[in-house]
């Protein structure tokens, strides 16, 4: 009970707050071209039809604590979740121009479709349905499957060994003449009271929980009731499969002082060989998901250090085209990043990763194609970093297993073993690095041509 009512709080709760911090009865919609000036426009018109606008902002970490902001126009009455864990917390705010126009073109509203319609002719900006991005619940049981069928069988044996230890008592009640049906509805009486017991434990474990938290929370509760009477539920049935054992007892066994009969005795054996085997899988597994999970944390504790880092990854196309459409600017913009670089760097991180950049569903509509694909695209899915990143937050190792030093002086491509031989990703590469180096003056004459080392 305990251990279900964990798993409650810990992944179950956390799902349903993601999938219903907003509003309800809203449709979710995106913006193809979700331009400054085309945002500006739409929520213009969205608030001139007095409709009920919802966006929600990808998280972000601010001291440790996954902060979610979720932006409601006036006309919206949204009933407020209350994150249970301390590393969370969800944000409600009034939805203004601003936040629409910096938002990435996702919201939600009450309009109907021959209202999108009519959007789309009047102000040209195409507005798609998609579906909720909601997440499943059963990824709790998907991830989690090993553990609940060790759970379950670890149950059934208490179970087992709660029957047996009632041999004796209903031996005696079988002498006095109760019928099988008699004894069972004893044994589940008798275990109702020790889950009612458990039951309490664990909702009055979890209610001070919540007010150590400050986090009283009504769905929450009502959430872990349904949980422990499912918990409940399943116990019960695995009780009724230990009652079968009630048909193998032998009175005469009994008088003669032999606990079981032989019947029940290979019963026995066979629980005891299942028992030591879900034992022995149990602690592999669980040896296995820690070292799993320590090498994750130490993971997560190098990358808190870029928490305090300023970041950008954005697109404006109405500045790409005022500041690309004047070399004065281009010059401008470059040599101030270069001095904005050099003056930090020994502190700088560079990381660029182009696939966040395409991986929308516009850019799979318009190309057929979809994640899977552009993540093995060595075209697409590549990565730009600096030195530093690279000593501090990555280990790569070479073809003799030696860990990769890059000369900070000489531009370097790291590929993957698989293309050593393929002169169509090194020529790439080539192409990559050269357009990079040379980007402030690629708009202005031909990009002039460097030394590229290519490492596997």
């Amino acid at each position: 009970m305990l251990v279900i009512s964990f798993i409650y709080g810990q992944s179950i709760y956390d799902i349903y707050l993601l999938n219903n911090m907003g509003a309800d009865g809203l449709t979710s919609y995106y913006v193809e071209e979700a331009s400054g000036s085309n945002l500006d426009s739409l929520y213009d018109v969205l608030m001139e039809k007095s409709a009920s606008v919802e966006i929600i902002k990808e998280p972000i970490t601010n001291d440790n604590i996954l902060e979610y902001d979720v932006y409601d126009s006036d006309n919206i009455s949204v009933r407020h979740k209350v994150p249970v864990s301390k590393d969370k917390r969800i944000i409600y705010k009034k939805l203004n121009k601003d936040e629409f126009v910096d938002s990435v073109g996702r919201f939600k509203s009450n309009i109907g479709e021959s209202e999108i319609r009519e959007i789309h002719d009047r102000l040209g900006i195409t507005i798609r349905k998609y579906s909720r991005d909601e997440v499943e619940y059963g990824q709790v049981l998907k991830n989690n499957a090993i553990n609940f069928i060790i759970l379950i069988l670890l149950s059934q044996f208490v179970l087992f060994v709660f029957t047996f230890s009632r041999i004796k008592i209903n031996a005696i009640k079988k002498l006095n003449g109760f019928s099988p049906l008699r004894m069972i509805m004893d044994s589940l009486e008798e275990f109702i009271r020790m889950e009612v017991i458990a039951a309490t434990i664990a909702i009055f474990i979890h209610t001070i929980y919540l007010c150590v938290n400050k986090s009283i929370c009504i769905s929450y509760i009502i959430g872990l009731l349904i949980t422990v009477l499912a918990s409940t539920l399943l116990t019960f049935l695995q009780l009724l499969v230990t009652q079968s054992s009630i048909r193998l007892i032998d009175v005469s066994s009994m008088i003669k002082n032999k606990m079981y009969s032989n019947q029940l005795c290979i019963v026995m054996n066979v629980i005891k060989v299942v028992f030591i085997i879900a034992i022995t899988i149990s602690v592999s597994f669980l040896i296995t998901e820690y070292k799993s999970y320590k090498s994750v944390l130490e993971k997560a504790k190098e990358y808190k250090s870029l928490n305090r880092f300023y970041t950008s990854n954005g697109y404006n196309s109405d500045e790409f085209d005022i500041i690309f459409s004047n070399n004065d600017a281009i010059d401008k913009i470059s040599q101030n990043m270069k001095n904005f670089y050099i003056d930090n760097y020994s502190r700088s991180m560079l990381v660029d990763a182009n696939i966040t950049s395409l991986a929308t569903d516009n850019y799979f509509e318009i190309y057929n194609t979809d994640f899977n694909r552009l993540f093995e695209s060595y075209s697409d899915n590549y990565v730009v970093i600096n030195r530093n990143y690279l000593e501090k937050h990555l280990d790569l190792i070479d073809e003799s297993g030696k860990k990769i030093v890059c000369d900070e002086d000489t531009p370097t491509v790291l590929i993957p073993e698989k293309y050593k031989n393929n002169e169509d990703v090194k020529g790439f590469c080539r192409d990559q690095l050269k357009t990079f180096t040379n980007y402030d003056n690629i708009y202005k004459r031909m990009p002039e041509e460097s030394q590229v080392y290519i490492c596997v």
